[in-house]
């Protein structure tokens, strides 16, 4: 028995650890080909929790200092797409001291040998830098043009462009408290898997961008930036697909631009209106640094590293970047609410909304504004799948039930079928303060349909709260809907 063992060895260990083959079909396989009848042998090919703990902590230790991973187990390299996969499931953050776990010793951990550029990995060398410069960073001397639109500015008593950008902030110090809650969110963003971009298998970001697919080579070389007289554009989403028409197979651009890519800061500080697109661009460069210099740093300089990031071109990485500025901005209540809608609309068309929930899961306390801003934006665009998605999660329940603006708002919004999601979901009619947001709604809002007021009158609410002398009902009675006010 013992040397048949030994003359199969080599066959078990092949289809049992590298092509994953289950026992049972391993047994069957070697008894019908081989004659053999094998049984267990101790081996092992999945993790235990602790373990990922391990790998979770060292890894991305590693990535911080600019190091690439791959896990050996076994004798074996366990795949990059798995090993992160794993990670985002086992290894939640944890905002208690939890000592680590041993070291394993059939575990270890290298860098991965550097494969030489080819058509499906050149562009993973750009997406490893930690920032990409912008290319539109150069001064433009003041023309005729700008004197003239000056002397037009002071004679209608406005301010001048550069008065019109925002104070700068006083710096901060850097942070190195790395258990502050955006410090943990962005630790865990780094955390997922950047090449294949995916989050408990699911896509995390989707669309078209700078450095994708078979678009990305050598733009930086071959466009002449630097010339005054030459605009450059690139735009990101729709557009980008109708200015690679002319691609070749290799990736190369035979056609022409027009104008400047439009950066993701573009989204958060969007032109003016009949805003020249240099006097748009030099604003951005002005703004953005002052936007976020209160941001807290985890080392020097990361912040002027965001800034690069979102001012360069529309990539992968400078969409990681935009999620975790979003995150920050809305949780310290930096972004109003007319200048919420440019900034949503880009995440919700890039980020599939059960990306967004398995983020949320996390329950890290800085993401609790950015999901209630959210929730609210999907109710007001009457997107039922994400407000179903987002309304799956402990907090967002907490949140409708907590107050009725949600509820007020898809009143609004004429929807019944979101009034009956989110009264399923425990939202309250009346309000624990002084001001009902659904008793303002239903004395404001014109046309409110019959079956809604009767999905409200279901759950016990009685149209007599009071909002500037007026209830509901006398409200619906003053406009002549008398349907609705019966």
């Amino acid at each position: 028995m013992t040397l048949d063992w030994e003359v199969h060895h080599d066959c078990i260990k092949q289809l049992y650890m590298k092509q994953d083959m289950k026992l049972s079909e391993l047994r069957e396989v070697m008894k019908r080909e081989h004659s053999f009848n094998a049984s267990r042998w101790g081996w092992r090919k999945n993790l235990t929790q602790s373990e990922w703990e391990y790998l979770g902590k060292h890894i991305t230790k590693r990535k911080k200092s600019g190091k690439a991973s791959e896990v050996i187990f076994n004798g074996h390299v366990i795949p990059s797409k798995k090993v992160n996969k794993e990670i985002s499931r086992h290894c939640l953050p944890k905002f208690t001291s939890v000592s680590s776990p041993s070291t394993p010793l059939d575990i270890s951990i290298r860098t991965p040998r550097i494969l030489s550029p080819g058509p499906n990995n050149s562009w993973e060398k750009y997406a490893l830098q930690e920032s990409i410069p912008p290319l539109m960073n150069h001064k433009r001397k003041r023309g005729d043009t700008d004197i003239i639109h000056s002397r037009r500015r002071r004679r209608r008593g406005e301010p001048s462009a550069q008065s019109t950008s925002l104070g700068k902030a006083p710096p901060v110090s850097v942070m190195k408290d790395s258990s502050l809650p955006f410090h943990v969110f962005v630790d865990y963003m780094e955390s997922l898997d950047f090449a294949n971009l995916e989050i408990d298998s699911l896509p995390l970001l989707v669309g078209n961008f700078f450095d994708s697919g078979q678009y990305f080579p050598s733009y930086f070389i071959d466009i002449p930036v630097h010339a005054e007289d030459r605009d450059i554009e690139l735009f990101f989403g729709d557009s980008l697909d109708r200015s690679f028409q002319d691609s070749t197979s290799e990736g190369r651009f035979n056609g022409s631009f027009d104008g400047f890519y439009e950066s993701f800061a573009s989204i958060l500080i969007p032109p003016k209106r009949y805003e020249d697109r240099l006097d748009a661009n030099v604003e951005l460069q002005q703004r953005l640094p002052s936007l976020l210099a209160n941001m807290p740093e985890r080392k020097k300089g990361e912040i002027q590293s965001f800034v690069d990031i979102l001012l360069g071109p529309p990539g992968y990485h400078a969409g990681l970047c935009m999620l975790e500025v979003v995150v920050y901005l809305f949780s310290n209540r930096l972004v109003l609410r007319h200048d919420c809608k440019p900034i949503f609309q880009w995440i919700v068309d890039r980020m599939p909304s059960r990306s967004l929930s398995a983020i949320f899961r996390t329950k890290i306390p800085t993401l609790r504004q950015f999901q209630s801003t959210l929730l609210l934006y999907a109710i007001e665009t009457s997107r039922i799948f994400l407000v179903r998605d987002l309304m799956e999660l402990e907090t967002s329940r907490e949140d409708v039930a907590n107050c009725s603006k949600y509820l007020a708002e898809a009143v609004r919004q004429n929807n019944l079928e979101m009034v009956e999601l989110l009264l399923a979901s425990g939202s309250q009619t009346y309000s624990t303060g002084r001001r009902s947001h659904l008793a303002i709604c239903l004395v404001q809002t014109v046309g409110v349909s019959v079956d809604i007021a009767q999905a409200l009158s279901a759950t016990g609410y009685k149209f007599d709260e009071i909002y500037r002398s007026e209830s509901p009902c006398t409200a619906a009675i003053k406009r002549g809907e008398f349907q609705l006010a019966q």
